[in-house]
């Protein structure tokens, strides 16, 4: 039996999105840790979620079964347009780290060694890579850049 893949579970193993959730995670429970009457307060509000989502499921599993071919035609259709956005936007294969890193070299000058006194050339994005990124979100790797070519 072929496993179908979802447009939702694609979209949610993308790294750029698995990262963020990663980092939402992390921080609501640091915060929930750090902060005891936010703990309380989202404990009850995530009994609540957890109610709420179970009668839905419930309640919409007939609807659900009577659509089934509907909703498989518009899994495979949004499936297709995620293959092309995935093509267009590889950004979405980084992680939301990566992405702040590449960012921080298109803002941050580039510059590379050409034995001239005027100490201010540069050269284009394409011609530098990034080593060990600096990722200000958590501050887990170090910041680096070399021209190729050095």
């Amino acid at each position: 039996l072929a496993t179908v893949a979802t447009v939702v579970g694609r979209v949610a193993d993308l790294p750029l999105v698995r990262s963020a959730c990663e980092m939402a995670s992390d921080s609501y429970a640091a915060t929930k840790e750090t902060h005891p009457a936010m703990k309380a307060v989202c404990d009850v509000a995530e009994t609540g979620v957890r109610a709420i989502t179970s009668a839905a499921v419930t309640g919409a599993q007939p609807i659900l079964d009577q659509l089934e071919s509907q909703i498989a035609a518009a899994n495979e259709y949004a499936c297709k347009g995620l293959d092309t956005l995935e093509g267009k936007l590889p950004v979405l294969q980084q992680t939301v780290c990566g992405t702040v890193c590449f960012t921080q070299l298109l803002l941050l000058p580039c510059t590379q060694d050409t034995g001239s006194n005027t100490g201010s050339s540069s050269c284009s994005l394409l011609s530098c890579t990034m080593t060990e990124p600096l990722c200000p979100l958590d501050g887990t790797c170090q910041a680096g850049r070399e021209s190729e070519g050095s």
